[in-house]
């Protein structure tokens, strides 16, 4: 599975109430240290082991509205949904920061 854009608040509503493992990627594209996210997670999304998982990302200066919606404070962070509840958030300061979301989600599948 690809990383999704969401692009706007309807959009974010729609992909946590998945009953499944959500992941969402909050960056801003002015921000340098948001750029390396994406980017592992569209690798990471096409393997074998998180195919079970939706991934999902949104550029918070592209839809600021999603930054209350999802009371968004920092960037880049990683967040975990599954039917409509976020079940962990983690400020991505490195790749290991990225996996600990993934490791966390793979039990739900």
């Amino acid at each position: 599975m690809t990383v999704k854009d969401i692009t706007s608040v309807q959009d974010f509503r729609d992909a946590i109430k998945s009953d499944k493992p959500v992941i969402i990627d909050f960056y801003a594209h002015h921000d340098v240290s948001s750029r390396g996210t994406t980017y592992h997670l569209d690798g990471i999304s096409t393997q074998d082991g998180y195919k079970k998982l939706a991934f999902f990302k949104v550029d918070i200066d592209d839809v600021p509205e999603i930054k209350d919606e999802a009371g968004v404070e920092k960037v880049p962070i990683l967040r975990l949904y599954k039917d409509g509840k976020q079940l962990k958030e983690v400020l991505i300061q490195s790749p290991h920061a990225a996996m600990e979301v993934l490791v966390q989600a793979l039990p739900l599948v």
